[in-house]
């Protein structure tokens, strides 16, 4: 570990530059989309809310059998838990969208005398 600590010591400070190989040169950079996202409000959607009862049932069912307890307890702090984690969603507003102001149109100074 030593002499390996040497040898990188070594190379760091004459910090020779090398050449890259000539497909890593080729290559051109990586094309990033645009980032999309959802709003944390659409989490709340029906189906999605559905879902993750359907696998908390699961999961429930299968804890509940595994460790040999009543499921209601689980049930209880199960929607204890959900609640607290739903409340930030609910909360939650979104950006009000900037307003574009609207060009106003001038009207022609009244002509003095005409």
């Amino acid at each position: 570990m030593r002499e390996f600590y040497s040898k990188m010591l070594s190379w760091r400070v004459r910090g020779q530059s090398q050449q890259l190989p000539q497909k890593c040169e080729a290559l051109t950079p990586p094309q990033i989309g645009e980032v999309t996202c959802k709003s944390p409000r659409e989490s709340l959607s029906l189906k999605t809310q559905l879902t993750i009862w359907i696998l908390l049932l699961g999961a429930i069912w299968g804890v509940s059998s595994i460790m040999g307890i009543h499921s209601g307890y689980i049930w209880l702090a199960v929607l204890i838990v959900r609640i607290f984690e739903i409340v930030p969603y609910l909360r939650y507003r979104d950006p009000k969208p900037e307003a574009i102001p609207r060009p106003v149109a001038i009207r022609p100074a009244a002509t003095a005398g005409v």
